[in-house]
C-alpha cells in the first residue's frame, strides 16, 4: 500500500475522469468487495486492459482505489450542485438533518453503486481511512460533527447523551437510509417516511 496518487505527483487529471469505462468497471468491482477482496484483474478483464496500460495509469490497486474515491467526491459535488437543498440553515438541527435525508435518498438514487461502495469503506481499517484522509485532506471533515457540535450548544439534544453517541446514531441512520425506504415509493411517500424517521430520532435524542 504505497499511498501515492499518480495523477496528483503528475499534476494531472484524474485518469478515471477522462475514461469512464475504468472508472465503471472499478466502480462495480469496489462496491461489491472490499480493498482487500477487490481484484485488479478482474477490472482489466472487464475493460480489456493489459498491466502495462494500466500502470502507464497509476502506481498500483491502491492508486487506483484512491483515484476512485477522488472521482466519486467530484460526482458528489456535481450532483449536489445541481440538486441544492432548499435551505442552508444549519440552525435547526433536525430541519436541517431531514434536508439531509432527502437529499442522501436521491444520492443513493442517482447511483445505487455509491451507497454500496460506501458500506464497504466503513469496514476498512484505519490504516486506509487515514490514508485516503492525507491524500484528499477534505474527504477527513466532517460535516455532521460540526452541526451536532453546535446543536448540543444550542441545547437540542438531552445532556444524557454524548456528542460521539450521537453522531453514531444519526451516521447510522444516514449511512442506512436507502433501506429504509420501499423501492415503489412514490416521493409523497418517501417524505412522509423521512418525516416519520426524524420524528422518531428527535424524540429519543432531543
Amino acid at each position: 500500500m504505497t499511498g501515492k496518487v499518480k495523477f496528483l505527483d503528475d499534476h494531472n487529471v484524474n485518469p478515471l475522469v477522462k475514461e469512464d469505462k475504468i472508472f465503471q468497471a472499478s466502480l462495480d468491482e469496489f462496491s461489491c468487495n472490499n480493498f482487500e477482496s477487490a481484484s485488479l484483474n478482474s477490472i482489466l478483464k472487464a475493460i480489456k486492459m493489459n498491466k502495462g496500460s494500466f500502470y502507464y495509469r497509476f502506481y498500483d490497486k491502491t492508486d487506483l482505489y484512491l483515484s476512485m474515491i477522488h472521482r466519486i467526491g467530484l460526482d458528489k459535488l456535481d450532483f449536489f450542485m445541481e440538486h441544492p437543498m432548499p435551505s442552508t440553515d444549519t440552525s435547526d438541527f433536525f430541519g436541517y438533518l431531514k434536508q439531509m435525508s432527502i437529499m442522501s435518498l436521491k444520492y443513493a438514487h442517482h447511483e445505487p453503486r455509491y451507497s454500496s461502495f460506501f458500506r464497504f469503506y466503513l469496514g476498512e481499517s484505519e490504516n486506509m481511512k487515514n490514508l485516503i484522509i492525507s491524500c484528499f485532506p477534505d474527504f477527513g471533515k466532517d460535516f455532521l460533527m460540526s452541526l451536532i457540535e453546535n446543536g448540543k450548544k444550542d441545547n437540542q439534544f438531552n445532556p444524557i447523551y454524548s456528542t460521539d453517541f450521537i453522531h453514531t446514531t444519526v451516521s447510522i441512520y444516514l449511512n442506512n437510509i436507502d433501506k429504509l425506504i420501499e423501492a415503489d415509493m412514490d416521493e409523497k411517500d418517501m417524505l412522509k417516511e423521512v418525516d416519520q424517521l426524524i420524528r422518531f430520532l428527535k424524540s429519543g435524542l432531543s
